[in-house]
């Protein structure tokens, strides 16, 4: 389906995730779509043997007209 979504590039912290959700937020809002269901993240490169700076994470937000 549609999804709005942003990378995230580095280690997870909680004020980029704080960010990135309010800028997709923003970003729906403002182009007239709305929240279709829960949003979630896909962690596409991460875990102990990855350096945290190297952390690659998308984070989608499901979205309709």
């Amino acid at each position: 389906g549609l999804h709005a979504y942003s990378t995230l590039a580095g280690p997870y912290d909680s004020d980029a995730f704080t960010a990135i959700y309010a800028g997709i937020m923003q970003w729906i809002e403002e182009n007239g779509y709305h929240v279709a269901s829960s949003p979630f993240d896909v962690y596409v490169k991460g875990g102990p043997e990855v350096d945290p700076q190297d952390y690659l994470t998308e984070v989608y937000f499901p979205i309709a007209k």
